[in-house]
């Protein structure tokens, strides 16, 4: 009897004990099934646990947040954030509810509101290091390098081991660092005109917005019997001004040819209004020399261009761009180019990515340069003089051209430390007015030649790739080529470059 009355005891002894444990079992057991439904995805399921848990406990304030941040990986941004709303109506002072719901209007693109809500836990000490982080992000993703630099340093101060803003601040100082790039290549084309070009160019930050860059560029053209070496000089000057939302760029130069008798200027002016949406609005000014045929090798010909574009790139991979090009030459003619084109996302990953879209090409020159150039006919009738054929000097004038094209770029990722590029284009249907000599009559008094147009097609086509390698001593080498075909010439050319990033360690 001693023993069953001590049994009896014992067991009332622990029932509210049990009934503590079952009801805390019972308050706690929602919000951790349903963090264990998603670490295995199951975003749907940990929703429904949550809702139920809610409708009894409408105050619990972790449930919120977590059934917000379940709801936006799930990809219920809208709902995701009237559950945020509602949650700080009743838990304004919570924290991390206000910084959760910041990054998800960071990563959905809504800066203004999310520096609204990050702006006062600067001031709050344990929360200060994740809002600094997530500013930087906000201001960096803007390109805004210099607040984006100043909000990783504080956040760093305050988290010393925030791996993320760590890794993001080296990114900042190693685009902002100066530079020293050494290049050359050659391109030879069928007129036949060859051209050796070497490169060194060495740049500085003022600030994470702001660089300073001299180059300087010899250059040798060869056409035959004639020899022409160049020397160009620039310096420029190029930022962004975050508030406006503004690109400038800036670049004075001289150029001095061996058969001239003094330098000549060069140089470009240029502005863009970066717009919402990925977009951007650009404009040009330029001032350079034009080195494409054989005639410009002997006779010197600056032009003068004019150009606007409106440059798109979204974040999910679509990309395009309209410009006009207005290019005028000494002799007062002027050559008008319109242009668009716009690449599709194929294929988007971490190793590699593919493009596909289509341009289009429109090119006209207010004035003809087609002059007669009587050349030795090769093959049937070798040895004989053709008295009609024709060349343009000094330079290229396209007559009515309009190209449409089919256009594609692949990357490739091989590894971490190494990027392969290639792109191209091919004309599906081009058209322009073809420039030719004829004479009418015949005898021994000839008419002068008479310059006619035909409409011809043809089908232009360009390639292009590079290969980009990190190499262990802190260079990067870049292998690039190109060949091209158009109305008037076939061009290939190759080059290498090499460049240092001096970045403080």
């Amino acid at each position: 009897m001693r023993l069953l009355f001590v049994s009896f005891a014992c067991l009332f002894a622990l029932l509210p004990l049990e009934a503590a444990t079952a009801q805390e079992v019972e308050d706690t057991h929602p919000v951790a099934e349903a963090s264990r439904l998603r670490d295995v995805r199951e975003f749907r399921g940990a929703i429904a646990v949550l809702r139920k848990h809610l409708e009894q406990h409408p105050y619990d304030g972790e449930a919120i947040r977590m059934l917000a941040q379940t709801l936006y990986w799930a990809g219920e941004s809208k709902e995701a954030e009237a559950v945020y709303v509602s949650g700080l109506a009743q838990h304004p002072d919570d924290t991390r509810l206000q910084l959760d719901f910041a990054r998800m209007l960071m990563e959905t693109r809504r800066p203004a509101r999310a520096r609204a809500l990050l702006a006062p836990l600067r001031q709050d000490q344990h929360a200060a290091g994740e809002a600094e982080s997530l500013l930087g992000s906000i201001a960096y993703w803007e390109g805004n390098l210099t607040a984006a630099n100043k909000h990783f340093g504080s956040a760093l101060r305050h988290t010393p081991g925030d791996a993320d803003a760590a890794r993001q601040l080296r990114e900042i100082r190693t685009l902002a660092a100066p530079w020293l790039r050494l290049g050359g290549g050659i391109r030879r084309d069928d007129q036949p005109l060859d051209h050796l070009t070497g490169s060194a160019e060495a740049g500085w930050y003022l600030t994470p917005l702001h660089s300073v860059a001299v180059r300087v560029q010899p250059q040798r053209l060869e056409a035959g019997d004639t020899t022409e070496n160049l020397l160009a000089g620039e310096a420029r000057l190029a930022g962004f001004w975050p508030s406006a939302l503004l690109e400038t760029e800036g670049a004075l130069g001289v150029l001095q040819h061996s058969f001239a008798s003094g330098p000549q200027w060069t140089g470009r002016l240029g502005v863009g209004v970066r717009l919402a949406r990925h977009l951007a609005v650009r404009a040009r000014a330029e001032r350079a020399p034009y080195l494409w045929t054989r005639a410009s090798v002997a006779t010197p010909v600056m032009t003068e261009s004019a150009s606007g574009l409106l440059d798109w790139n979204d974040p999910r991979g679509w990309m395009g761009q309209a410009g006009y090009v207005l290019q005028r030459y000494p002799d007062q003619n002027q050559i008008h180019t319109s242009y668009v084109w716009t690449l599709a996302p194929v294929v988007r990953g971490a190793p590699a990515e593919v493009h596909l879209g289509y341009g289009f090409n429109y090119q006209d020159a207010e004035q003809n340069r087609f002059v007669l150039a009587p050349v030795v006919r090769r093959g049937v009738g070798q040895g004989a003089t053709d008295p009609l054929a024709g060349q343009y000097a000094p330079y290229y004038t396209p007559q009515n051209m309009q190209t449409h094209s089919v256009a594609g770029a692949v990357t490739l990722r091989p590894a971490s430390m190494m990027t392969m590029r290639a792109s191209g284009a091919y004309g599906v249907y081009a058209t322009e007015n073809a420039p030719f000599f004829f004479q009418a009559g015949s005898g021994v008094t000839q008419p002068p030649a008479t310059l006619s147009y035909y409409r011809r097609t043809f089908h232009p086509w360009n390639a292009r790739a590079a290969v980009t390698a990190d190499l262990p001593v802190g260079l990067t080498t870049t292998v690039h080529g190109e060949h091209m075909r158009t109305a008037f010439w076939a061009s290939t050319s190759v080059g290498l470059e090499l460049s240092r990033r001096f970045t403080r360690r």
